[in-house]
């Protein structure tokens, strides 16, 4: 973790092949956890009160769980 309070993350930290896994196991931790808040309902601020976190903190976590969301790849039965 960064002096920021910002987690890193390691190539080790990645699975070896993300089309095996789901985008969740491409978040971190925080990250997974604000995911499932918001998922369930959780506004921004909601989360950040929750979580004694910063709604700018919230908000970069989210934008990473979408970025991470869309490198992974759509199964041909849903296409």
């Amino acid at each position: 973790m960064h002096a920021s309070g910002n987690e890193t993350r390691s190539p080790a930290d990645r699975p070896a092949h993300p089309s095996t896994h789901s985008f969740i196991d491409l978040l971190t931790a925080k990250e997974q956890q604000v995911a499932r808040l918001a998922a369930g309902g959780g506004s921004n601020r909601d989360i950040a009160a929750q979580l004694f976190l910063s709604v700018k903190t919230i908000e970069m976590h989210l934008g990473r769980a979408i970025a991470n969301s869309a490198s992974v790849p759509v199964p041909n039965s849903l296409t």
